[in-house]
C-alpha cells in the first residue's frame, strides 16, 4: 500500500463456485492503513503575510496519530494574532506554540500583524525648576490629545491655557504669581477631558513671605512716606499705619506694588515714637515695617487728621478751618470772645 495516505481500502475476493467473484470495498475512516499504522497525513504550514513571520516545521507528512508542535515566530516589527486549522485534529487560536494530532490532512496558517505602537502617557517638563515670584516658567508637553490644555497652579495663581498639536505636543510659557509663603514646593498640574488631571511636575518656589519696605523710616507727622511690598497676592492690598487705613493699593501678578502717604497723626496728642505700618493682601497675609515719628507738630500750624493746616488755622472735624482767631463752633467760626453752645451756635 505505500506510506501515502490511504483514502479507500479495497478488498478483493474471488471466489469460485457459482457465485463468481465478490469485490467488497471499505471507506475511509475504516482504513487498513489507520488499523496497521504505517500510513501518513500531510501538514501543510504557511504564515499570512509570508513576509511577516515564520512557522515551523515544515510542511510534510506525519504518521497517523502523532502529535506535532507547531509554532509561530513574527519578524521584528510584527505581532502573532492566531492560528487558522483545517482538518480533523488541527488546531485554531491565538496561542503561538501549539499542537495538531494527526488524524487527516491539516492545514495549518499563522496570521500576523503590525505590533502595535505604544501608546505615550502625558507628560510635562518645566524649565526653569525654581525661581522666585516672576520667574518665567517654560512648560512643554507631549502625549497630549490635540485641543485645549489647562495649565494650574495653586491659588494665586491664574489659570493659563495651551494648545496641543496634532501630534499632542504644546509649549508655553507661565509667569510665577506672587503670595506664596516659600520657599514651598508647587505641583503645576495640566488639564484635559473636562477638568481630568493628565500630568503633574513640581517647581519650587524660593519666593520668602510677604515683606515691605517704608522709606523714609522716620520723620514728623505728615511726612509722605513710599511703601513697596514684594511677593503679596495679586490684587487689592490695604496698608494701615497703625490701627488707621492710610490707602490701599494693588499688587501685580508677581505680587509688588507701590504706594504714597503722608503720615497720619496719631490720636489727639503730641506723639513721637514707632508706629508698624502692615500691608495685608486679600488672602489675609501680611507684611510689616516701622515707621519713627519724631514730631507730631511737623508743619507751622495746626496737625489736622493727617493733614497739615496752615498757620492761622484751626481744625473742626479733622478739616482745617480758614483764618479763625476765635472758637470753632460745628465747623464753624465763632468771633473771638465768643462760645460755642450746647446747641451748636456762636454765643458772646
Amino acid at each position: 500500500m505505500g506510506a501515502t495516505n490511504l483514502n479507500t481500502a479495497v478488498l478483493a475476493a474471488m471466489v469460485l463456485g457459482t457465485v463468481g467473484f465478490l469485490l467488497v470495498v471499505f471507506p475511509t475512516p475504516i482504513s487498513l492503513c489507520t488499523q496497521t499504522g504505517f500510513c501518513s497525513f500531510r501538514l501543510t504550514m504557511s504564515a499570512y503575510p509570508a513576509d511577516n513571520g515564520s512557522v515551523s516545521p515544515a510542511t510534510g507528512y506525519y504518521k497517523t496519530f502523532s502529535s506535532v508542535t507547531i509554532k509561530a515566530t513574527p519578524q521584528s516589527g510584527y505581532t502573532f494574532l492566531r492560528w487558522t486549522g483545517t482538518g480533523t485534529g488541527s488546531y485554531t487560536g491565538n496561542s503561538q506554540t501549539a499542537t495538531v494530532i494527526m488524524r487527516s490532512d491539516i492545514q495549518e496558517t499563522a496570521v500576523f500583524g503590525p505590533q502595535a505602537k505604544p501608546v505615550a502617557q502625558p507628560s510635562i517638563s518645566i524649565t526653569p525648576s525654581s525661581g522666585p515670584a516672576g520667574t518665567v516658567i517654560q512648560v512643554t508637553g507631549t502625549g497630549f490629545q490635540p485641543g485645549p490644555v489647562t495649565i494650574k497652579l495653586p491659588d494665586p495663581q491664574p489659570v493659563w491655557t495651551a494648545t496641543a498639536s496634532q501630534t499632542g505636543t504644546f509649549s508655553t510659557t507661565i509667569t510665577l504669581a506672587g503670595g506664596y509663603s516659600g520657599p514651598i514646593s508647587l505641583t503645576v498640574t495640566a488639564y484635559q477631558n473636562n477638568g481630568a488631571v493628565v500630568a503633574t511636575a513640581t517647581f519650587s518656589d524660593t519666593s520668602g513671605g510677604r515683606a515691605i519696605t517704608i522709606s523714609p523710616a522716620s520723620g514728623p507727622v505728615s511726612t509722605t512716606v513710599t511703601l513697596t511690598g514684594t511677593n503679596f497676592a495679586p490684587g487689592a492690598v490695604t496698608v494701615d499705619f497703625g490701627n488707621t487705613l492710610v490707602t490701599t493699593a494693588t499688587a501685580a501678578l508677581v505680587g509688588t506694588f507701590t504706594t504714597s502717604f503722608p503720615v497720619p497723626q496719631i490720636g489727639t496728642s503730641e506723639y513721637t515714637g514707632t508706629v508698624e505700618v502692615t500691608a495685608t493682601d486679600s488672602y489675609g497675609a501680611s507684611g510689616s515695617a516701622a515707621f519713627t515719628i519724631t514730631s507730631s507738630s511737623g508743619c507751622s500750624g495746626v496737625v489736622c487728621g493727617t493733614s497739615c493746616c496752615p498757620s492761622g488755622d484751626t481744625c473742626s472735624g479733622n478739616t482745617c478751618v480758614v483764618g479763625c482767631s476765635g472758637t470753632i463752633c460745628r465747623g464753624a467760626c465763632c468771633p473771638a470772645g465768643s462760645v460755642c453752645t450746647s446747641s451748636g451756635t456762636c454765643a458772646t
